[in-house]
């Protein structure tokens, strides 16, 4: 921490095209890593405005010109050299054909610009693999920029499955001091995260994904791939270890099958000076989850982050991370509605859960808030974990304020050099009762 990467390790990095999850493991440190992501280019959101701007004109062409752009910097190919509308992006396992990219590395590499230069992540590899650079466009149009819809959500819609579930839950890792920062997802959560970790006696990861599994055995079965080993750079900065040896721990609590609450106690014990804040957005998704965490960490404290849900309803369709929070697409409805269906029912899991939990152990935070007056809302926030304020929370992006960690969360949170206060946008199509009905009730 604090040291800074060689140009020409960049560079080299940089012309091997290396994928960022590989780049991570191979460096060691997650501020060496966010160091990376940042040289990759200027902060984008001009760009992003501007791709949304060419979309209502010339939506399709809009679109390849971009992804073409991506392609032929990540293919290796000539400057100006044209990338065939029929071109395989990635293949899929045992997939014998030409492709741009390859198989799954590519498929990284491409996720992470995407997001970077047109704020979406192509999800999931299933739906990309074998599809042409024109059905690619055409998938992305329809999922990122889909139609308004023109009635409202019943309230029998509102109900569908999430693909988080519970496996046994964490045992009751006795009496330590512990913080969950609870909140949808595209509410802000990852900046809200960089901003605790600016902290010097805060350790605010990226997700960790352990409340809802009793032990590491049932994390690596029940736990996307890509996210299964994402922690491991901040844990070995946690245990002030080396990547390697903390993936070999790593391995070692799945293999023995260790449980999850002695995972929480081996990380408090590691160091005990520092809070440790886990940031997992899809605890809010299963009540049974939040019922759990609260029944077995007796003194945790809660933040919650609530955000409008217009603007989250419009992140959760840009990015289409839509797509992986419910198990499948309820009829009738679109990306907006299921968007609007996850806003509703994550807070409303966790505004059910912190009616029992007694108020001096519980925080919200409004996201419009946070980035207006982030001092003053870093200040009570600091007042309320029992800690000194540090000004670096309020200007995470100053340089030596602390690693911006990849982690999971918000790919594009390096692309910023400051905290941005936007405009919230009014509502564009008729939200649903429920939906209307609690927003009102956070304040909205």
């Amino acid at each position: 921490r604090g040291s800074r990467v060689s140009d020409d390790v960049l560079a080299a990095v940089r012309q091997a095209r290396v994928g960022d999850r590989t780049f991570k493991l191979a460096f060691g440190t997650t501020s060496k890593y966010g160091r990376y992501v940042k040289s990759l280019g200027d902060p984008v959101t001009g760009e992003k405005e501007r791709a949304n701007e060419e979309h209502e004109a010339q939506p399709f062409q809009a679109t390849f010109t971009a992804v073409e752009a991506i392609l032929r910097e990540l293919s290796g190919a000539a400057a100006g050299a044209e990338i065939s509308r029929d071109s395989i992006i990635v293949g899929s396992a045992g997939y014998e054909g030409e492709t741009l990219l390859g198989g799954g590395d590519g498929f990284g590499r491409f996720s992470v610009q995407m997001a970077m230069k047109l704020g979406c992540i192509p999800y999931p590899l299933e739906e990309v693999e074998q599809l042409s650079v024109k059905q690619f466009c055409e998938m992305y149009l329809r999922d990122s920029y889909p139609p308004a819809p023109t009635t409202p959500l019943r309230p029998e819609q509102y109900e569908f499955g999430s693909k988080v579930q519970a496996v046994g839950t964490a045992g009751d890792p006795g009496e330590f001091p512990i913080c969950f920062s609870l909140g949808c997802a595209r509410s802000g959560t990852t900046l809200f995260r960089v901003m605790l970790n600016a902290h010097a006696g805060i350790w605010a990861p990226g997700e960790l994904h352990l409340a809802q599994f009793s032990t590491m055995a049932d994390r690596a079965r029940g736990i996307k791939p890509v996210l299964r080993r994402m922690p491991i750079p901040e844990i070995a900065e946690r245990f002030s270890d080396s990547i390697d040896s903390t993936s070999s721990r790593f391995g070692r609590w799945e293999d023995d099958a260790v449980p999850v609450e002695e995972v929480y106690r081996e990380l408090f014990d590691a160091d005990p000076d520092r809070l440790i804040v886990d940031k997992t957005p899809s605890y809010s998704d299963s009540p049974e989850i939040l019922e759990a965490i609260g029944s077995q960490f007796t003194n945790a404290k809660y933040i919650y982050l609530v955000r409008n849900p217009v603007d989250v309803i419009r992140s959760l369709v840009k990015t289409q991370l839509y797509k992986g929070a419910i198990e499948g697409f309820p009829p009738g409805m679109n990306p907006y509605q299921v968007s609007e269906a996850i806003w509703t029912a994550n807070n409303a899991n966790i505004t059910k859960f912190l009616d029992g939990v007694p108020n001096d152990r519980q925080e919200r935070v409004y996201y419009e808030d946070l980035v207006a007056e982030p001092e003053k809302k870093m200040r009570r926030l600091c007042e309320f974990l029992g800690l000194p304020y540090e000004s670096r929370m309020a200007d995470p992006y100053r340089e030596n304020s602390g690693p911006i960690a990849a982690g999971a969360g918000d790919m594009y949170v390096h692309s910023f050099k400051r905290i941005e206060n936007r405009e919230v946008q009014p509502a564009f199509y008729p939200l649903g009762a429920k939906c209307k009905d609690l927003a009102s009730t956070l304040g909205y």
